[in-house]
């Protein structure tokens, strides 16, 4: 059976690639053993893009607490995507921005 590349550009534009066989190339099916987990992993991180975004937005307006729970939830969300894709390094960032948070509002 014949393979092809496929090539296709996310969001971020950074270039994404897996082998299809002829089959599902042809035919479009999903079986690729990722597609699931890529779209959860892709909602999550959309998602905490957002609230962080919220975050930013609420101290550019000087709205706290509620911008330091905004940002809680979007490090735990872009933590939970770390885990997802299994990166070390998301984790251990937002990990250490959570701390820095966290002290940060304790000492305010």
């Amino acid at each position: 059976m014949r393979t092809k590349l496929l090539f296709r550009f996310s969001i971020e534009g950074v270039l994404e690639h897996r082998w299809l066989s002829q089959v599902q190339w042809n035919t479009g099916s999903k079986t690729w053993a990722g597609d699931l987990r890529m779209q959860r992993v892709d909602i999550v991180k959309w998602i905490a893009t957002m609230v962080q975004l919220v975050g930013y937005a609420l101290t550019g307006l000087n709205i706290v607490p509620w911008n330091i729970l905004a940002f809680i939830i979007g490090i735990v969300l872009w933590f939970l995507v770390g885990v997802m894709w299994k990166d070390r390094a998301i984790m251990v960032v937002h990990v250490g921005a959570f701390i820095a948070i966290l002290g940060g509002y304790l000492n305010s």
